[in-house]
């Protein structure tokens, strides 16, 4: 269950101007817009001045993919007592790397090298 922390939304906008709503936990993958976020109110947009809506918008589907997997691996995490799911936490890392490698597949090189820059 996510606390009121996890569910805040933000609002993230590339240098020409297109906006992306985030979870504002997940904003904490990528260290340079964590470092603007913490200047910002969750009510207010964080400019990311420095990075195009093309960019931003692979940005934002790695942090919520990145995020996705975290919840679960903490879902895992905390059922461990009960049960042991091992097997399922596997499945789970193995599934990150492959949809990273898918994710990143048919990118160019300059996108690569501005995607590198922001997570």
């Amino acid at each position: 269950m996510a606390s009121e922390e996890e569910k805040k939304m933000v609002t993230l906008k590339s240098k020409d101007g297109q906006e992306f709503q985030v979870e504002k936990e997940a904003c904490m993958i990528s260290e340079m817009i964590k470092f603007v976020s913490d200047d910002c109110d969750t009510s207010d947009v964080i400019p990311v001045t420095n990075v195009s809506g093309k960019i931003l918008a692979k940005v934002v589907e790695y942090m919520k993919k990145h995020l996705e997997f975290a919840s679960r691996k903490r879902s895992s995490d905390a059922g461990k007592e009960i049960a042991e799911g091992d097997g399922e936490l596997v499945n789970d890392e193995e599934e990150l790397k492959a949809w990273n490698i898918a994710f990143l597949k048919d990118v160019d090189v300059e996108t690569l090298f501005f995607l590198l820059r922001v997570l």
